[in-house]
C-alpha cells in the first residue's frame, strides 16, 4: 500500500488524514506507481491540477510524489521534467527495501525544508 510520508506546504494534521492508497487504485498516485511513469492530473474549475511522479531506483518503484499545480499554473514538460527529477532524488531515500527507514528519512528531508 501508499502512504504518505512527507508533505510541504500543508498543515501538519493534513498529512495523517491523507489515509493509505492501494496500489490498484484509479487514481493518479496509484497509476503512476503501478506504471511508472509521469501522470498529469488536469486542472478543473474547482479542483487544483497535478504532476504525480513515480519514486524510482535501482531496488524499483518505491511509491510516487505528487504536486499539486495551483490555478494558473500547467503541466509542461519543463514542470513534468522538474518532477521527473525530484522524485529521482526523493527515490534515494525512499527504497523499497528501506521500509523501516522511511519515516525517519521523511523526517529528516521535512526538516532541511524549513
Amino acid at each position: 500500500s501508499l502512504r504518505p510520508v512527507l508533505a510541504h506546504g500543508y498543515a501538519s494534521m493534513s498529512l495523517s488524514r491523507m489515509g493509505i492508497i492501494h496500489p490498484a487504485a484509479d487514481n493518479a498516485t496509484a497509476t503512476a506507481f503501478r506504471t511508472k511513469s509521469v501522470v498529469v492530473v488536469p486542472a478543473e474549475v474547482l479542483a487544483s491540477g497535478a504532476v504525480v511522479a513515480p519514486l524510482i531506483s535501482s531496488e524499483g518503484c518505491s511509491g510516487a510524489m505528487a504536486i499539486e499545480l495551483r490555478e494558473g499554473v500547467e503541466a509542461t514538460p519543463q514542470v513534468r521534467a522538474v518532477a521527473t527529477i525530484l522524485a529521482a532524488q526523493l527515490a534515494t531515500m525512499f527504497m523499497p527495501g528501506a521500509v523501516t527507514t522511511a519515516p525517519k528519512a521523511a523526517a529528516q528531508a521535512a526538516d532541511s525544508l524549513t
